[in-house]
């Protein structure tokens, strides 16, 4: 189910928590759980697989043995079950593989260090081993690999790569093998030390793929990788930018060497390669003016115009869209650098859970004594594996799937479940209702309060000239004043009835108004008393009281 996912590219369903922890738990799935959590543990099972990578040789015969074994259905001693286990691990293979990639690269840095020879050297004959069974290893890694796991991991080209260039180095080591002589001027020894030297290369940043495994610096170097496909893109660009640049200077160079020169009819060549490096260089700041000058003005101010215009598209115009792109590039698998994490992970494990378990370069043995074997006899472990896969695969059409399948309905009622942008979208529009509810209320509860301290003024400012005595009211506008204030009262307590929850006591403040304006005492000296006594009315306190509740809103 996992490499069916990987070869089709289902990143989500691979970095699935359930999924990946099935991925890791595959991991090791061979060693004991000290060997994976205790630190001391772990630097043991280091020190273990190094030195089983240096003495493969030695225990192949026990490895034979146990194949042989497991193949006859022969029931294995404890021992044979832990070592098989171990054998098996992915993780040990790929530590395994990693320290013989060391060694090679140490190979690689010897043959660097020496002088050239035409005749082949020890270090040059390890190389030729180890990458025969580097090829070997390629071939059954890819015919083991599930339909397109091999090309899902990026690392594989950097190994075919690899391939070629070295196949390009043996076949011209052989060439002067064959031819002889002295490394003195020999050019083809030359080139093949060039291609060793870009091997090596190769191999070293092979090696790094082991940061991989770190949940924090795989995701960045991830990173790069896709960075470095923008970047191609880019210089494919650059290539044809600078290659239309320098055909048009030189084109101008030879029209002016033919009006200058009679029945020239020579070839350019030198000209265009070098407006061509010129033209490199002026991208990263080495501009020279000078050295783009001809004999004639004419000449000399069309090339230094395409000069310009060069610059001005490639430094100003390109290389800006270049650090763009790097960046978008960047920030959008940073967003998903886990999810590329994870994935990255599960093809490397799918991949190391089905190579062969005899580490390059002592595959070259192994390899050949399996094809032996199984090309006289069955392979029964073969058999026995597919009879599983086709039992697997019953149970989940037939149980698995089906209850999965049932519960999802009881749950969703056949619908999709909301993913995590719709639920925050849900919870952005409660929230907003809820605020706008509140925001109503508190409107609400003000201009009640409002209307409530209105009233409660005019109220107390009639009450404050009745106890003055005023002379100028008439008994006319008294009974006026009266009948409105009367009417404000019935306004005032039919509006609040019912709907506010102040009415009740607005509804206790017009009694206690009413009763003061009965008892009221006359006269200027009776002020003070008035105010004390509509202060000191329970009716006000309970108002006061209310008041105060209210108030927050």
């Amino acid at each position: 189910m996992t490499a069916k996912a990987i070869a089709k590219g289902r990143k989500k369903f691979v970095s699935h928590p359930f999924i990946f922890k099935r991925v890791e738990k595959r991991w090791k799935l061979g060693l004991s759980e000290d060997f994976q959590s205790r630190l001391p543990h772990r630097f043991l099972l280091l020190l273990i697989m190094m030195l089983d990578a240096i003495l493969t040789p030695v225990l192949l015969p026990l490895n034979a043995y146990v194949a042989y074994k497991i193949q006859q259905g022969t029931k294995l001693a404890k021992i044979q079950v832990i070592y098989r286990d171990y054998l098996e691990t992915p993780y040990v293979i790929f530590m395994k593989t990693q320290f013989m990639q060391l060694t090679f690269i140490g190979l690689f840095f010897r043959i660097s260090m020496i002088g050239s020879s035409v005749a082949p050297t020890a270090e040059e004959s390890f190389i030729l081993v180890f990458f025969i069974g580097f090829f070997l290893s390629e071939i059954r890694q890819y015919r083991s690999s599930a339909s397109k796991v091999y090309l899902r991991d990026m690392w594989n080209y950097l190994d075919l790569l690899i391939l070629l260039v070295y196949a390009f180095v043996i076949t011209i080591r052989i060439a002067t093998v064959i031819i002889g002589g002295d490394p003195y001027k020999n050019r083809l020894l030359e080139l093949a030390n060039y291609g060793y030297g870009f091997d090596g290369m190769l191999l070293i940043l092979r090696f790094s793929s082991i940061l991989e495994l770190s949940s924090v610096i795989g995701p960045l170097q991830l990173a790069l990788f896709r960075m470095c496909l923008d970047l191609l893109v880019i210089l494919i660009q650059f290539g044809f930018v600078i290659a239309a640049f320098s055909l048009a200077i030189t084109k101008c160079y030879t029209a002016e060497i033919s009006f200058l020169t009679p029945l020239n009819r020579g070839s350019n060549n030198v000209d265009f390669l070098k407006s061509a490096r010129q033209l490199v260089w002026s991208i990263f700041g080495m501009t020279h003016f000078e050295e783009m000058k001809s004999i004639t003005r004419l000449t000399s101010d069309i090339v230094v115009f395409l000069y310009l215009v060069f610059l001005v598209l490639s430094v100003i115009m390109l290389v800006n869209t270049l650090v763009a792109l790097l960046t978008t590039t960047y920030d959008k698998y940073k967003s998903n650098a886990e999810m590329e994490w994870k994935f990255s992970r599960a093809v490397i494990e799918e991949q190391y859970r089905r190579m062969h378990l005899v580490v390059v370069p002592f595959n070259i043995i192994s390899e050949p004594l399996k094809a032996l074997y199984f090309a006289l006899f069955p392979d029964l472990r073969a058999k026995g594996k597919n009879q599983r896969t086709v039992t697997y695969k019953k149970f989940l059409q037939n149980k698995f799937f089906p209850e999965i399948t049932k519960r999802y309905r009881e749950k969703y009622d056949g619908s999709f479940p909301s993913t995590g942008d719709r639920k925050l979208d849900k919870l952005g529009e409660n929230l907003k209702s809820v605020k706008n509810d509140l925001e109503k209320m508190r409107k609400d509860h003000s201009q009640s309060m409002m209307n409530l301290e209105r009233k409660l003024e005019l109220v107390i400012e009639q009450l404050q000239r009745i106890s003055r005595g005023d002379p100028t009211l008439s008994k006319f506008s008294q009974e006026k004043e009266n009948k409105g204030r009367s009417k404000e009262r019935v306004s005032f307590v039919e509006e609040d009835e019912g709907i506010n929850p102040l009415s009740s006591a607005n509804r206790k403040l017009s009694t206690s108004m009413a009763e003061v304006q009965r008892h009221l005492p006359q006269g200027e000296q009776a002020q003070e008393e008035t105010e004390n006594h509509i202060t000191g009315t329970s009716q006000m306190q309970n108002f006061s009281q209310n008041d105060g509740q209210y108030s927050h809103l």
